[in-house]
């Protein structure tokens, strides 16, 4: 079988960890984002990726689909507003992707309101850093520092 997969990156703000340090450090931290989404792609027969970043929405010029082994990468201009919405995110898979989706995954810090159920809530995990006392509205959550 052959799995469709979503992935969407939070660039509101680093981790607290990296917060302090150079935005070398920040460059760091999403390589290594992306490098858990590559052990992901790899240990799956992935039909498909998309890979976006969003704060208060979907960052268009950011989003990549990767068929096969292909590999995800930082875009330059990532662009963010601030008022991160996870709402606005799922709204942009309703939107593209018809909500055909085998997983979606948002890495996130939760300091956002809690979005709507969507059809695919049992395909969701949120993969936490740096806020281990918060809790998914949905689907399966992650905590990682």
């Amino acid at each position: 079988m052959l799995y469709s997969f979503v992935f969407f990156l939070m660039i509101r703000r680093p981790p607290r960890s990296t917060q302090s340090r150079s935005s070398a450090a920040s460059d760091v931290y999403k390589r290594q984002i992306l490098n858990e989404i590559n052990q992901i792609i790899f240990s799956k027969r992935v039909n498909k990726i998309t890979v976006a970043f969003f704060d208060d929405g979907v960052d268009e010029g950011s989003v990549q689909t990767i068929k096969k082994m292909g590999k995800p990468y930082i875009p330059k201009n990532v662009r963010g507003g601030g008022g991160t919405s996870f709402q606005k995110a799922l709204d942009w898979v309703h939107d593209k992707l018809k909500d055909r989706v085998s997983l979606c995954v948002f890495f996130t810090d939760g300091g956002a309101p809690n979005p709507k159920k969507p059809p695919y809530a049992h395909k969701f995990i949120w993969m936490v850093y740096d806020n281990p006392q918060w809790q998914q509205p949905f689907g399966k959550q992650i905590n990682i520092s």
